[in-house]
């Protein structure tokens, strides 16, 4: 984890981590679990709310996690111990806000959307679960059809309804996507992370100086750090819960 810092909003009451470009060449100093544990207890035993929330906000803790009293134990960090959930954060994440903000600035043509992706070619393996295709529909979709709507469909539905620009900016989310959640599934290797690690950042200057700092919220922040979990803890779909979700599911 690093020291990332952000711009506090009051107006919106909300917290903003720009400022993608200059981090890449600069990147945040690493914290230190040493010299987070004595703020993380000194936030816990806070009793006055407002200097809570405003300390836990700036430190980015809400309290000395129980997870800490593993660290004894088995040296267990929790600031860089604990993965991300690609799950979450790449097709509830990146991929929903990047297509709302899209259809909010109507810089893709609602009706054409839904009606291409109605004549996508889904190969059967894909028509075996959940597929972006009722589109009218989308406030009821889950992760997989965002995902499935970035990679493989958006090359095909998106071709011909976002102009130049606004496509620059998509285009590094269906190969993240891929990398993450079909090629990545074979194993990374290095020049995979390193592929990843870069179009990650790419994604965030070009979604920054496109959209705005307003567009620079944590989960896009968290984009820039998620190569790291898959160079210590390899392939993502090793520790996350889609199919013990699925499992459960069906079971019901």
């Amino acid at each position: 984890m690093y020291y990332s810092i952000g711009i506090w909003l009051n107006e919106e009451r909300h917290y903003y981590y720009p400022g993608f470009r200059e981090h890449f060449r600069f990147p945040w100093q690493k914290r230190s679990l040493e010299e987070e544990v004595p703020i993380m207890s000194e936030i816990e035993q806070e009793e006055r709310q407002t200097y809570f929330q405003n300390r836990s906000r700036e430190a980015g803790f809400n309290g000395l996690s129980l997870l800490h009293r593993l660290n004894p134990l088995y040296q267990f960090n929790i600031l860089t111990d604990i993965v991300f959930d690609a799950m979450h954060l790449l097709p509830l994440n990146v991929v929903k806000n990047h297509l709302l903000k899209l259809l909010a600035s109507e810089a893709i043509n609602e009706r054409e959307l839904a009606l291409k992706l109605k004549q996508m070619p889904w190969s059967t393996d894909y028509r075996s679960s959940r597929l972006p295709v009722n589109f009218e529909f989308m406030g009821y979709w889950k992760a997989e059809e965002f995902q499935k709507l970035a990679y493989p469909a958006s090359e095909f539905v998106f071709n011909g309804l976002l102009d130049g620009e606004e496509y620059k900016v998509w285009a590094p989310v269906p190969r993240m996507v891929e990398f993450v959640f079909n090629a990545g599934r074979d194993g990374w290797t290095d020049d995979m992370i390193q592929k990843f690690q870069r179009l990650s950042w790419r994604y965030c200057i070009l979604v920054e100086e496109h959209f705005g700092t307003q567009a620079c919220v944590i989960n896009l922040h968290n984009l820039v750090h998620f190569h790291e979990d898959i160079s210590r803890f390899s392939a993502p779909d090793n520790y996350w819960c889609t199919q013990f979700e699925r499992a459960v599911s069906r079971y019901v």
